[in-house]
């Protein structure tokens, strides 16, 4: 288990903890709550357990790049057994890479905790120009995403570069059979 510290600011430092390939988590304590920030690429090589946390914990998953399957599969682990252990775990600032995920798997974000904002991904068709947009999640309430913005470098109306459809269901429960 590698280790650093990396200074953020003047005098504040945070624990920077690789989990295993490109994936590093960075730990802080404040607020009352255990702040993590996962950066990198989420795969096979990804420790979890690594991670001693404290309760609430609030993840920031803006940085996150990537998931393979195997990935998948820890992740899901991860957050299960997290709620097992009777972890209060908040998801903020979720990457789109992540949304996909949720969109597919039911228990992906566990059954008992939050997701309190997410990244929405919108694509201009005229220059190319890419921009993430930051939403509110509340819960019980459909997300609500414009399906078009203004593209900042040439003003042409930016897409959703996701299917609309996607986001209004994202964190409903599946119907019982």
């Amino acid at each position: 288990m590698r280790t650093y510290a990396i200074l953020v600011g003047l005098d504040m430092a945070k624990l920077a903890q690789v989990l295993g390939g490109s994936l590093v988590a960075h730990i802080d304590h404040r607020d009352g709550a255990t702040q993590v920030a996962l950066v990198g690429k989420i795969t096979e090589a990804a420790n979890f357990a690594l991670m001693q946390l404290t309760s609430p914990v609030n993840f920031d998953l803006s940085a996150i790049e990537g998931i393979n399957s195997l990935g998948v599969r820890a992740w899901v682990h991860f957050v299960r057994d997290g709620e097992v252990a009777g972890l209060d775990m908040t998801f903020q600032r979720c990457a789109p890479v992540l949304v996909q995920q949720i969109s597919m798997i039911s228990n992906f974000m566990g059954s008992r905790s939050r997701v309190t904002s997410l990244f929405v991904p919108y694509l201009c068709p005229k220059c190319n120009a890419e921009e993430l947009r930051l939403v509110n999640v509340t819960p019980g309430t459909p997300i609500a995403v414009a399906p078009s913005i203004p593209c900042p470098k040439c003003k042409t109306s930016m897409q959703l570069d996701e299917l609309e459809e996607m986001y209004e269901s994202l964190f409903e429960k599946p119907a019982a059979r």
